[in-house]
Parts: structure tokens; C-alpha cells; sequence
């Protein structure tokens, strides 16, 4: 009996179906409802440390149809002099991150820009800022060359880094200061 009343669900179902279809033009869709919404995606802007080894920025990236950890993730820069796109590493692992590489000897400012695709194809684009600093140093390193008048009253040039790592004493300095 159990048989029979499945079928006639079934049956009904199809005798239901056949006689809402007024219009024989427009299909009847039966099945899930197509995913056509994007990925969201939100993060604010970023400072990093010039010279550092990568830094790690979670994302906050989702979608309501498919697993965060399905979602493709691209990440690109608009300055390569500043961090290459090569320096940006995405992981999904269900919490998204960025990992950024400044270049070495770098300061600036670029865009990134995140594109999420999710399992419908559906992508979603945002764009951040990226500042990256100059670190903070010792006065002695940021004085690259100092100009002192020698006997002739021409002006010299002396490097400060390497005047810094030669002299045994503060006495020099004195001696150079001091007139």
C-alpha cells in the first residue's frame, strides 16, 4: 500500500504541475532557485612596516549560496614596485587571510584589490589601500651625509652611517662640531 500512495504523490504532483502551466511559451523551473548573488567582501585599509617579512591581514569574505572555503580568491597590486603580486598570498581555509611582502627598501602607498569568485561564477571586486612605512631608526642612520667646511671652506660630505661605525669615541664628534 505503501507503494501505491507514492505513486499517486508522484502522480498528482505531475497532474499539479501540468495544470498550473497556463502559458505553454514559459517553462515551469522546478528545482533550487540559480545562485546570481556575488560574494561580499570587506576589509578596511592597511599599514604595514617597510622591511618586514610577510604580514598576515585577515579578510572578511563570504557568500550566501556557497562555503567561504569554496570561494576563489585572487588578490592583485596596483604599485609592483611596492609589493608584486607574486608577494601576495591568499589562504581559504574557511578563514580567509592575506599574507603581504613589502619589497625590500620600498615606502608608498598601493591598491589591492581582492576578487572573489564563488561556485555559481559570480565575482565580487573590493580594493583596499596599503601604506607601507618607514621604519623608525636610530637619528644617526637617518642622517645619510652631513656637510662640514674644512680648512679651505669648501664644503665636504661625510657619510653618517659609516662615520657612525668608525669612531671609537664621541670625541670625534666634538672635534667636528665644535668651531
Amino acid at each position: 500500500m505503501n507503494g501505491l500512495s507514492k505513486i499517486s504523490l508522484v502522480g498528482l504532483s505531475l497532474i499539479a504541475l501540468a495544470a498550473c502551466s497556463d502559458n505553454d511559451d514559459k517553462p515551469i523551473v522546478v528545482g533550487p532557485t540559480p545562485d546570481t548573488s556575488a560574494p561580499q567582501i570587506s576589509v578596511n585599509d592597511q599599514q604595514i612596516m617597510a622591511d618586514t617579512m610577510a604580514v598576515v591581514i585577515a579578510l572578511s569574505i563570504s557568500d550566501d549560496q556557497s562555503a567561504t572555503s569554496a570561494l576563489s580568491i585572487v588578490a592583485s597590486s596596483s604599485d609592483q614596485a611596492i609589493i608584486k603580486d607574486d608577494d601576495l598570498i591568499v589562504s581559504n581555509n574557511g578563514d580567509v587571510t592575506l599574507s603581504v611582502t613589502p619589497q625590500q627598501d620600498t615606502v608608498g602607498s598601493t591598491m589591492i584589490s581582492l576578487t572573489a569568485t564563488d561556485e555559481a561564477q559570480n565575482t565580487a571586486t573590493q580594493s583596499f589601500t596599503l601604506d607601507v612605512l618607514a621604519n623608525q631608526v636610530a637619528a644617526t642612520q637617518l642622517i645619510t651625509d652631513l656637510t662640514v667646511t674644512g680648512e679651505d671652506q669648501e664644503p665636504s660630505f661625510i657619510n653618517a652611517i659609516e662615520l657612525n661605525n668608525d669612531i671609537e669615541s664621541d670625541a670625534y664628534f666634538d672635534d667636528l662640531f665644535t668651531k
